[in-house]
């Protein structure tokens, strides 16, 4: 999500028609009012959301209730999902970092493959 809003943000500044098209976007009745990256981090904010819904849920629903252990298990998933995202998410800032090392140095010495991680850094 980072690298789409600095993507979003820097087009919005050096680019006239994103920028028109985007204003025209958000007037328009069906986007609610809510601009481009309004939309954009829904999806990121989505399972988070669906966490503290089920959790909720599960606070409330009596244990011997026949749904309770399906929430337990529905609540297990999408905590499993949010774990993963996460996951994916810093195994691709990681190799966003490496990329990044190389381009500083400004000679390709091969540092980006598919073993290797940024670790830590200072």
């Amino acid at each position: 999500f980072e690298t789409c809003n600095s993507v979003v943000e820097r087009n919005l500044k050096s680019n006239s028609s994103f920028k028109k098209f985007c204003k025209k976007a958000k007037a328009d009745t069906r986007s609610m009012g809510l601009d481009l990256m309004s939309y954009l981090i829904m999806p990121v904010q989505r399972v988070p959301r669906y966490v503290l819904l089920l959790s909720d849920l599960k606070k409330k629903t009596p244990p011997n209730h026949p749904d309770h252990r399906l929430l337990e298990n529905a609540l297990a998933a999408v905590q499993e999902v949010g774990s993963s995202i996460n996951t994916g998410v810093a195994v691709y800032q990681a190799k966003a970092k490496l990329i990044a090392i190389e381009q500083d140095l400004q000679v390709s010495i091969g540092l980006v493959q598919p073993h290797r991680a940024h670790l830590f850094e200072g």
